[in-house]
């Protein structure tokens, strides 16, 4: 298939799914990152006054649970789950990968981590607000997506940011990355404000957003 036809296929299923508004922001970015990177991430937090009624609906025949190393060994074997070294090392350091399971079979997880920073490029690190429970890398098989299992996964996820003495959940996504800003709407996440990275992979400027240089979200 042609780069052309490639391109026109990714344009119809990015409008079929997130509108023409999508399309335009997604061109646009594109042109302008052919001069030079510029990147915007979107902070939102969510709260259990948030929280949405489709995190509540009980889907039978799924349940949650911690994954263990030797879970995340056994998906590293699969692609789909994109489970790499850094994830191992996350894990390892602290972090909690949540599982989805259709009786003893992953098909979804979300992690979280009370680190007070995170890399969101190799040359970009930034810090966490203080007081909420960062939540990250989401992903369903696409097999069982559609049932509300993040949101499910979001629900449990705050219960353990208030058993540790946190306000809710921060996560963030690139502004052009509709299908994640998508999940965390469904979920009842709240944009907050933004962070814009100018420049190039290496040397840039990042400009903040009121919310994010009050929440101490800051370059390191």
């Amino acid at each position: 298939m042609s780069s052309w036809h490639e391109r026109s296929r990714l344009i119809a299923g990015l409008y079929a799914r997130f509108g023409a508004l999508a399309v335009v922001q997604s061109l646009l970015f594109s042109a302008v990152n052919k001069l030079l990177l510029f990147k915007q991430f979107d902070l939102s937090i969510l709260t259990h006054g948030q929280l949405h009624p489709n995190a509540f609906n009980a889907n039978p025949g799924f349940h949650t649970r911690d994954a263990s190393l030797a879970d995340l060994f056994s998906m590293a074997k699969d692609g789909r789950w994109q489970i790499n070294s850094t994830k191992i090392d996350n894990f390892r350091a602290g972090d909690r990968c949540l599982l989805t399971c259709m009786g003893e079979t992953p098909v979804g997880y979300s992690w979280s981590t009370t680190r007070d920073h995170t890399a969101i490029s190799p040359y970009l690190t930034i810090s966490l607000p203080k007081g909420y429970l960062y939540s990250y890398a989401g992903l369903t098989l696409d097999e069982c997506r559609g049932l509300r299992l993040h949101g499910q996964r979001h629900r449990a996820l705050l219960v353990e940011a208030q058993a540790k003495g946190r306000s809710g959940l921060f996560s963030y996504a690139e502004h052009v990355n509709f299908a994640s800003r998508a999940a965390q709407r469904r979920s009842g996440f709240r944009r907050v404000g933004s962070i814009w990275q100018i420049g190039s992979q290496r040397h840039f400027v990042l400009l903040r957003s009121r919310w994010a240089r009050e929440w101490g979200v800051r370059r390191l």
